[in-house]
């Protein structure tokens, strides 16, 4: 998807990947298909079957750049992929034909924007063509089509006015977060909502740091956090309970388990957090969303695991379950 012309196998059995928004997509694909993680996934997941989520981590050449050439060539993958950001001067030409140079003979297929969420099917359907998995690719594809119209259509209905003001609390002290221009906060815009961050873009990781008392200063009406730390002290924190959305008891934990609804890595994983933070924001709008049957559809899906009523409740109770 680069621009670049590479010879693959006919079949592709076996797949490793430089990256995690890569990662994750060649297992919403074609799970027995992938090798290996960069790290694992979050929290020793109780949502993925055990195959799946004992996978080696092999790491890879992204923020925290963990990446062996010798590791990757010694497992004899059929394929490499990894995510290529026309706008990241990390992933530029020079560094593709650079790797590529460093895994021959495996070919390296470059996956194009992973990270917008606003455009998936390019890449879902790539990927799918490359691997034979075009069945499964156009089930994702639809699921995804499906949400995101569902809500953008309501959310071009809702006046200015009428937005929530939301701040996205990163760290356990809720003072990291990020500006209306990162990947990470997307959803907020998606769903109808009025990112309050003002605030610069932190390089690599993200997380720009913020004061307490700019956090009161901008009030926001929302808060969601992808922090368990933080969202079990902040009712409780004597400095936070000034705030409007403390007040009104709107904090949300955003579900990550085994990858995030909400945030990181902000790839084809945030498609359930499309319907999930339009429900927080706006849930009188957005009655006829049923979270608990498209939580259970994502993930048979998306992440090869079907869940019980019990599981759902669990991935729901600190936001849509209050």
């Amino acid at each position: 998807m680069s621009g670049r012309t590479v010879v693959v196998p006919l079949h592709i059995n076996k797949v490793l990947t430089t990256h995690p928004r890569a990662t994750t997509l060649v297992y919403m694909l074609a799970p027995d298909k992938l090798m290996g993680w960069q790290g694992s996934p979050s929290n020793n997941t109780k949502y993925m079957l055990e195959k799946y989520r004992d996978l080696p981590s092999v790491g890879g050449w992204y923020a925290t750049n963990t990446g062996n050439y010798e590791t990757f060539l010694s497992m004899n993958p059929d394929a490499v992929f990894e995510c290529y950001l026309s706008e990241d001067h990390v992933n530029d030409m020079d560094v593709v034909i650079d790797r590529q140079n460093h895994l021959n003979p495996i070919p390296l297929i470059e996956i194009n924007d992973t990270s917008n969420i606003r455009n998936y099917t390019p890449a879902i359907r790539f990927l799918g063509d490359v691997l034979d998995e075009q069945e499964n690719a156009d089930a994702l594809i639809d699921f995804y089509n499906k949400v995101y119209s569902n809500v953008t259509d309501v959310v071009a209905t809702i006046p200015q006015s009428e937005k929530k003001r939301v701040y996205y609390a990163e760290g356990p002290q809720g003072l990291n977060t990020e500006p209306p221009s990162s990947w990470h906060t997307q959803l907020i815009n998606i769903c109808g909502g009025i990112n309050v961050a003002n605030v610069s873009l932190q390089t690599g990781e993200g997380m720009t740091p913020v004061s307490l008392e700019q956090v009161l200063l901008w009030d926001p009406d929302v808060i969601i956090t992808d922090n368990e730390v933080f969202y079990k002290n902040v009712y409780t924190d004597p400095n936070w309970q000034t705030l409007k959305a403390v007040k009104n008891k709107e904090i949300y934990l955003a579900p990550s388990d085994p990858f995030g609804w909400f945030d990181r890595p902000p790839g084809i994983n945030l498609i359930i957090g499309i319907p999930w933070t339009a429900k927080v924001l706006y849930p009188d709008r957005f009655q006829d969303l049923d979270m608990q049957n498209l939580t259970k559809e994502f993930y048979s899906k998306f992440y090869h695991y079907n869940l019980t009523d019990e599981d759902v409740t669990n991935l729901l109770s600190t936001s849509l379950l209050k």
